[in-house]
């Protein structure tokens, strides 16, 4: 991309591009300093009075004389005559797009809960889990309409995407497959499904996730998976659980032991990075360039670490001689998260401050690795009354209709606490919801034990 420093106010801007023989195509698109599209950025050439919300002006291709001098450098006009043709600005053709329609009464609008995305994907695969906990099979039933709602989409929204360059179009992030965010969460329902009844209609899109994430995700020279962004080669606590779950049920579909494997070098490295001994919590990131971690103790980065080993430990035999490794790494994570749990029962969106505002995903993502960790006797059951206090102030945050609130939004490596401390909070963001889910689920199976 052309990281372009432009100041505030108006700016003028060339861009000259080699054109290939056949189809000229270019993209260029203002974008914040996490990489998610500036809205407030408008495009306009004064001088002749035209502007432009949705694409910018062009010129060209030019056949020849590639580094001359032409216009605009020259300032603008409505036309230009160059290599013995009159050039003139046009706006770039704007294809007709499909896109996933959102219902007016939907509690979140911001995006479609049918796209493509990890947190729909941890929302389905946790949907799936309702019905094999009570054997209602409405629930697998609306999964089942997900997943093929998808695939029979698959080809026409790969067709826009290649074909019409809808790069942020509905289902783009299947095809994109840059980051673990686009594979390993979103695939999890697929993965489940297939689990059940070895329909083999889900694998190619199950292949192309994992094929990705073994083989083309950006990693460090020892193997951690990490992202080039926000500056290159940053290692980010949510992509722990963004491949996690999803190898350990590849493991079982598969019987291959290296998805364990896999599994375990993640969880060590990623801790080994991210975890500070002594407050007993993870950082965010970890900036591989600058070797230090970033500067927050987040809560939903710790509670997609969490969520990530509680699911190792269900699948890693006890016989494993890493088992007790990373039953260690667990249970010192859920001590430090324990000392922070606030006095109404909530986790705050940044740890160590209190000040910061209460946050409903990762309550309920410390939520289901306490109680899972009391049900199977990884954790002293002392830590129950943790998980019941959790549980009676993440219901004051459930609507009687069912919406979730204090979800905080998307959220990529802030360089200061205000950052995280400001953050926007969406009812019924995705982000939230597959953790709300299991953690009732988890809560249910805390609260049918049977003690002595």
């Amino acid at each position: 991309y052309l990281d372009l420093k432009l100041k505030q106010g108006e700016n003028e801007v060339l861009i000259k591009s080699a054109a290939a023989q056949n189809e000229w195509v270019f993209f260029l698109r203002p974008v914040t300093t996490t990489r998610d599209w500036e809205r407030k950025i408008t495009f306009s050439l004064s001088s002749l009075d035209i502007k432009s919300e949705s694409s910018w002006l062009a010129m060209g291709p030019f056949n020849q004389g590639f580094d001359s001098n032409y216009a605009p450098q020259e300032g603008f006009e409505p036309v230009y005559e160059a290599e013995g043709r009159i050039h003139h600005w046009f706006y770039p053709k704007q294809n007709t797009l499909m896109t996933l329609n959102i219902p007016e009464n939907n509690s979140y609008k911001r995006d479609s809960y049918l796209d493509w995305h990890y947190a729909n994907g941890a929302a389905m695969w946790s949907i799936l889990a309702i019905s094999d906990r009570t054997n209602d099979q409405k629930y697998a039933g609306f999964v089942t309409r997900y997943c093929d709602f998808v695939l029979e989409h698959y080809y026409y929204f790969k067709w826009q995407y290649f074909n019409l360059h809808a790069l942020r179009g509905s289902y783009h992030r299947i095809y994109r497959r840059s980051m673990l965010d686009d594979t390993g969460a979103p695939v999890l329902p697929f993965v489940q499904m297939y689990i059940r009844e070895k329909n083999e209609k889900y694998f190619d899109v199950i292949e192309d996730a994992v094929g990705y994430v073994l083989n083309e995700q950006a990693r460090l020279q020892n193997g951690t998976l990490c992202r080039p962004e926000p500056v290159r080669w940053t290692v980010w606590a949510d992509d722990l659980f963004m491949s996690v779950p999803m190898l350990l049920r590849m493991s079982e579909i598969s019987g291959n032991d290296k998805y364990i494997e896999h599994v375990i070098r993640q969880i060590k490295q990623f801790y080994a990075l991210l975890f500070d001994p002594g407050q007993k919590l993870c950082y965010h990131g970890w900036f591989s360039e600058a070797q230090e971690t970033s500067v927050a103790f987040w809560g939903r980065a710790n509670g997609w670490m969490i969520w990530a080993v509680s699911e190792a430990l269900l699948y890693i035999p006890e016989t494993h001689p890493e088992y007790k490794v990373i039953l260690e790494i667990f249970n010192a994570h859920v001590a430090g998260l324990a000392a922070r749990q606030g006095k109404s029962g909530m986790w705050h969106q940044v740890l160590d401050h209190p000040e910061s505002f209460e946050e409903t995903s990762c309550t309920a993502m410390y939520l289901i690795a306490i109680a899972r960790g009391v049900q199977h006797g990884w954790l002293d059951h002392g830590y129950r009354s943790h998980a019941l206090n959790a549980w009676r102030a993440l219901k004051q945050k459930i609507d009687r209709d069912g919406t979730v609130y204090d979800i905080c939004r998307g959220t990529g490596i802030g360089y200061d606490l205000d950052f995280y401390f400001n953050r926007q909070r969406f009812d019924h963001d995705p982000r939230g919801l597959g953790a709300v889910i299991t953690a009732a689920l988890e809560m249910d199976g805390l609260l049918s034990m049977v003690h002595d």
